[in-house]
């Protein structure tokens, strides 16, 4: 598993009386989340802020959570719903809202993941088929991933996995203790 790494930042509130976080960088984002830092560093060496940061390295990772919709001659108008979007099956039309049913269903299964990966669904997922099985994994690994809804209008010919939302996120539980490292700014 990879490692991630959580950088804290929390800075003395007069107001308040207390150490409050003022910024947490995720490594699942890092081109934002660096930029955050490093504009929240200049400001910390210009002598505009104090803060004390910490760096968290974890030894596992965050899992995404996962769903399945199983192609099972699927009809016109039966609909999948994820994250409040439906796909509509339709006998030819193949677009981000509606997926061609095809000659088997493996080939309706391909058509199904094309259809969310070219939406805006893949915002909250992204999809891959195997055989008649579509696979939903949600885009930002942790437990988030488990709110996602997924909703079948017909539970035979288009049966969805779990009970109504993806399953099997988590966020990262460290085997052992995660390093630490503490700098004053």
């Amino acid at each position: 598993m990879a490692a991630e790494t959580t950088i804290v930042v929390k800075h003395w509130n007069e107001t308040l009386n207390t150490i409050t976080d003022i910024m947490q960088c995720q490594a699942s984002r890092p081109r934002r989340e660096v930029s955050k830092l490093i504009n929240f560093l200049k400001g910390c060496a210009a002598g505009n802020r104090m803060a004390q940061m910490q760096v968290q390295v974890n030894s596992a990772a965050s899992v995404a959570a996962t769903g399945t919709i199983t192609a099972a001659t699927p009809v016109a108008n039966d609909t999948v719903t994820i994250a409040g979007t439906a796909l509509t099956a339709t006998a030819s039309t193949q677009n981000a809202s509606n997926f061609a049913i095809g000659a088997t269903n493996t080939i309706t299964a391909a058509n199904i993941a094309t259809c969310i990966n070219a939406s805006a669904i893949n915002t909250y997922v992204f999809a891959s088929s195997v055989g008649a099985v579509v696979t939903l994994t949600a885009s930002r690994p942790g437990v988030l991933g488990n709110l996602v809804t997924l909703v079948s209008s017909n539970g035979t010919r288009l049966p969805v996995s779990g009970s109504g939302k993806l399953s099997g996120g988590s966020n990262s539980a460290p085997s052992a203790l995660p390093t630490l490292y503490h700098y004053s700014l």
